[in-house]
């Protein structure tokens, strides 16, 4: 299964089974969002999603406001869609939940970038 998707605001994406990806996604605004726990909830939900749709990680990287991972879709199909949609909620969730219990806020977000989906290129060598 290929399919090709161009958006307004983002890249275009291809979504192809059985390939890697280079996902990347940042915060609303690049607001430092992610201390420890909240970097240690966003990688436990990534593992679960990947679980749940048949996904392998296979390198990571989170920092205060993006993370970047390269990921390998399934063989029968893939939507990265529904993959990446379901640990963004989770950790939006908890990133929401952690801001309230620490007091009062007049406004803040917790969006999530829409990621950016690349396939891997192979290395040629000369």
């Amino acid at each position: 299964m290929e399919e090709y998707r161009t958006y307004a605001h983002t890249p275009p994406h291809l979504y192809r089974a059985g390939a890697e990806y280079f996902i990347t996604a940042s915060t609303f605004e690049s607001k430092r969002l992610f201390d420890d726990d909240v970097k240690e909830k966003l990688f436990s939900s990534l593992l679960k999603s990947c679980v749940n749709h048949g996904w392998s990680l296979e390198d990571w990287v989170i920092l205060d406001n993006h993370y970047h991972i390269m990921v390998h879709a399934p063989e029968v199909s893939a939507n990265p869609a529904k993959f990446v949609a379901e640990y963004h909620r989770f950790t939006a969730l908890f990133i929401r939940k952690k801001i309230l219990s620490s007091g009062p806020c007049t406004k803040f977000s917790i969006i999530i970038g829409t990621p950016v989906l690349l396939l891997k290129s192979p290395i040629i060598h000369a």
